[in-house]
């Protein structure tokens, strides 16, 4: 069989990002690499069947009505598609998945995000390569074969091996993005950003947890350099910092959410990124339009804008960019090199190709 099954433990429709990545890899696998895919929800993300009671307990969302589509159709490709009516993990569901799996025989099962039960299970028949949504980091799997969106250091190796992975568990890839098609033109007067200021950037919906003092104060000595910081997403704290430093309130501005953020990347000169673990392909995005960005090693924006945008720290991060300021000839170079970094991320033919390759020809696949 030239069929792949893909898990995914929660589908939501194309405005949340994980899923918009679920169907990308779906349409790429389809259209572009000519297999068969059946898409699985399972919905395993914070399932409460055989909760127990928990303060303030979380449960996952699920849109019930997707339980009656055969297909999800996306970008003009029909994916066909199955989300069980029952909670799960249900054993009838996970059992009628495996008889399935023993007709059909696919070649390997692919899961993207955390922690999907049903797919380890289901790997016990067949190869298991497990992509997460975080793609700096390995995704919580027993999958036989788990996918990192970056060239690992010999250092990430070995602790790895410290964990038990073998080396042939681990794919190095490449975790390519679909941009949204910019409809507007912004322009600085609109959010009363000043023209003559350099403008950064810095785009999150977790922007509460993820900026501290450490990084408003590493803005805050770029001012002398003509900066002007610009916050877009969520950012409720946004007001305590202005009320904390009048340098900060003078010199920066949130947008609240964008509904179009390549057009406010175009009217930005610099993508800075403050240390965390997420933020997604919003770099990427930067350079779509044409500008480079800045962030530490660290996290999914290191691992998306490759190792020329990456600085070791907050005090390197100034320096730089100070350059980006006051140097016009290293501000076009760096340009150049962003926009060339976006056609290496935005090429998922090629990227979940060389994955599939290696998988297949590894010594551990059956």
């Amino acid at each position: 069989s030239d069929t792949i099954i893909v898990f995914a433990i929660q589908i939501l429709g194309e405005n949340h990002a994980p899923t918009r990545t679920t169907l990308e890899r779906c349409h790429t696998l389809l259209r572009s690499l000519g297999k068969n895919v059946l898409l699985v929800n399972t919905k395993e993300q914070y399932s409460l069947y055989g909760g127990i009671n928990l303060y303030k307990i979380t449960e996952g969302n699920v849109l019930k009505e997707y339980s009656k589509l055969d297909v999800y159709k996306y970008k003009g490709v029909s994916i066909p598609f199955y989300q069980p009516e029952e909670d799960m993990p249900s054993l009838s569901v996970l059992s009628g998945i495996l008889k399935y799996i023993r007709k059909i025989k696919p070649i390997m099962i692919i899961s993207i995000g955390n922690g999907s039960i049903v797919a380890d299970i289901c790997g016990s028949l067949v190869p298991h390569v497990s992509i997460g949504v975080a793609f700096s980091q390995l995704a919580t799997s027993n999958a036989l074969f788990s996918v990192v969106g970056k060239r690992l250091s010999e250092d990430e190796w070995l602790a790895f091996e410290e964990q038990g992975y073998l080396r042939d568990n681990i794919i190095e890839g490449t975790f390519t993005f679909d941009l949204k098609e910019k409809k507007s033109e912004f322009t600085r007067e609109m959010y009363q950003i000043p023209e003559d200021k350099f403008a950064l950037v810095t785009v999150g919906i977790r922007l509460d947890y993820e900026i501290d003092d450490t990084f408003i104060e590493t803005i805050r000595r770029t001012f002398e350099f003509g900066t002007h910081i610009v916050f877009a997403g969520y950012f409720d704290n946004y007001y305590t910092y202005c009320e904390k430093y009048q340098d900060f309130k003078d010199n920066s501005t949130y947008v609240g959410y964008c509904k179009d953020i390549l057009a406010l990347m175009a009217i930005c000169d610099l993508y800075v990124n403050p240390i965390r673990l997420g933020g997604g392909f919003s770099i990427i995005e930067a350079f779509h339009e044409g500008k480079p960005g800045v962030t530490v090693n660290v996290g999914d924006i290191a691992a998306a804008s490759g190792e020329e945008f990456t600085v070791r720290d907050y005090d390197e991060m100034i320096e730089v960019i100070r350059r980006y300021v006051y140097d016009q000839e290293y501000y076009d170079l760096m340009v150049i090199k962003a926009r060339e970094r976006e056609r290496v991320v935005t090429d998922s033919s090629y990227a979940m190709g060389q994955i599939l390759s290696k998988v297949s020809n590894n010594r551990l696949f059956f």
